[in-house]
C-alpha cells in the first residue's frame, strides 16, 4: 500500500469519515473458502441495459449520487487486518460514472459486447473503493447502453437488480425535478450484518459445523475442471497472485434489459418504484 493511500485511510478513520465493521458471513466465505482470489474479475457481477431516450450527464451523475447516498454498500471498501479484513464504510461516496461516445463502428452489437467485457474485467481497488462502476455507452443521441459492474463482496445477483431499479428511480426523480432523496432503507447493510452476527453465535455455529463434519465425513471435494490452483499465493487482495479460474468470454454474469424513457408512463413508474424501494441493498 502506498504512503499516500495509507495517509488517506488514516485521515478517513481519524475524522470519522469512515467506520469499521466486521465482515459479514458471506464476505468471510468469499475471503476464506473461495478458490477464486477476492480481487479476481470473476467476482464481478455485471449487466447491460439498453436504454432508448436522452440521458444527460448532469442528471445521470445526480441520479448515481442519490443511490450512493442511499445504499451504504456503494460506499464500502475493505481494510486489511491481521486475521481478516474489516468493512470500511464511508460517510460520503464517489460517483463512479463515466460516459463514452461511440463511433459508428463501436456502436455495432459485437463491438459493444467487447467494450462491455473490457469494462467488466477492470479491477476494483478493494481498499480505496468504490466497488461498483457505471459506464454509459452512447450509440446515438437518444440510444444508450448502460454497463454496470459491482463486486460480489458487496452484492449478489438479486441486489444488482436493486441497484438498477434505484438508478432508474433516481434518474426519473431528477428529470421530474423532485427534490426529495430516495426513501431511506428500512434496514441498512450494517444493521443486517449485526443482526446476522447476533444470531450466529459460536455455540450455534459449532452445532451446525459438527453436523456437517459428520455428514460429509469420508467424502471427496469436487473441483471444477476450469479451476487452477497455484501454490504459495495470497487470497486477500489484488496483486497477491493465488488460485485463479480460467475465464472464457462469458465468465461474467450479464443481464440485458431494454428500457424506453420516452414512454408516457415512465414518471408514474418511477414514483411507484421509489415507493416500493425501501428495502436494503
Amino acid at each position: 500500500m502506498s504512503v499516500e493511500k495509507r495517509a488517506r485511510l488514516k485521515q478517513w478513520l481519524e475524522s470519522g469519515e469512515a467506520r469499521l465493521h466486521p465482515l459479514t458471513f458471506p464476505q468471510r466465505e468469499l475471503w476464506e473458502t473461495s478458490a477464486i482470489p477476492v480481487g479476481d474479475p470473476a467476482n464481478h457481477i455485471c449487466c447491460l441495459l439498453h436504454v432508448r431516450g436522452v440521458l444527460t450527464e448532469r442528471e445521470s451523475v445526480a441520479a448515481v449520487r442519490r443511490v450512493v447516498d442511499r445504499q451504504e454498500v456503494l460506499r464500502l471498501s475493505f481494510l486489511p487486518g491481521k486475521e481478516r479484513p474489516l468493512q470500511m464504510i464511508r460517510q460520503t461516496g464517489e460517483v463512479n460514472l463515466r460516459f463514452q461516445e461511440l463511433s459508428p463502428a463501436q456502436a455495432q452489437s459485437e463491438a459493444i459486447e467487447e467494450l462491455a467485457r473490457e469494462i467488466f474485467q477492470e479491477p476494483f481497488d478493494l481498499v480505496q473503493g468504490p466497488l461498483y462502476r457505471v459506464v454509459i455507452l452512447r450509440r446515438r443521441a437518444d440510444e444508450n447502453v448502460i454497463v454496470c459492474a459491482i463486486h460480489h463482496a458487496v452484492a449478489d445477483g438479486w441486489t444488482l437488480g436493486v441497484l438498477v431499479r434505484d438508478l432508474f428511480s433516481a434518474y426519473i426523480s431528477e428529470v421530474s425535478g423532485a427534490a426529495e432523496p430516495l426513501p431511506p432503507l428500512a434496514l441498512t447493510y450494517t444493521a443486517w450484518g449485526a443482526a446476522e452476527r447476533a444470531i450466529w453465535q459460536p455455540a450455534e455455529l459449532e452445532t451446525r459445523a459438527t453436523f456437517w463434519r459428520s455428514t460429509l465425513a469420508g467424502t471427496q471435494p469436487r473441483r471444477s475442471s476450469g479451476t487452477v490452483i497455484r501454490s504459495g499465493a495470497s487470497r486477500d487482495f489484488p496483486g497477491g497472485g493465488g488460485p485463479a479460474r480460467r475465464r472464457g468470454p462469458g465468465h461474467c454474469r450479464k443481464r440485458r434489459n431494454k428500457t424506453d424513457f420516452a414512454s408516457s408512463g415512465a414518471h408514474k413508474l418511477g414514483r411507484k418504484r421509489q415507493e416500493e424501494s425501501g428495502r436494503r441493498f
